[in-house]
């Protein structure tokens, strides 16, 4: 009998069933807290509340779904380009963006809205491409442009 009551009285300080054994082993992402129900219970709330307020703790942040125009500027002996002018403009925005092509004759546009239709040319020292365009229907994320740069008509005549 003696053994039987010490058994209760273990029981009524920890608490009964499921909801003792669930504040007693409170788990959150990367932590466990054992220990008594006050310490567990206010560890408890200050994870909650640190998961909540800080950004990269909470549920994974989906990025938004950008698109990349890339390419190569070659001149017409497939020799690249280096500091030829990439033109970029955003139909829909009204706005324009230029880089110069890199080592290689390459150059990159990332980070754009894949919902607006893009328009591209290229010009270096007089020689200017194509206008190409970019539409919302073409889905691929990473859209590739190469130009190949000759001299046009009236500058073959001078």
């Amino acid at each position: 009998m003696f053994s039987r009551m010490k058994k209760r009285k273990r029981r009524k300080r920890a608490g009964s069933g499921t909801a003792a054994a669930a504040l007693s082993n409170l788990t959150c992402p990367g932590h466990v807290y054992a220990g008594s129900w006050p310490f567990a219970m206010q560890a408890a709330l200050a994870c909650a509340a640190m998961c909540l307020c800080v950004p990269g703790l909470s549920a994974k942040e989906k990025k938004p779904v950008t698109k990349t125009i890339a390419g190569v500027v070659l001149d017409a002996a497939d020799n690249p380009i280096i500091g030829a002018a990439v033109e970029v403009n955003d139909v829909q925005a009204g706005k324009k963006f230029a880089k110069y092509s890199q080592e290689g004759g390459k150059y990159q546009f990332a980070d754009l809205d894949p919902k607006h239709d893009y328009e591209v040319q290229v010009s270096f020292k007089g020689m200017s491409s194509e206008v190409r365009k970019v539409s919302t229907i073409d889905d691929r994320r990473i859209v590739v442009l190469n130009f190949t740069l000759t001299p046009s008509s009236n500058e073959r005549r001078q």
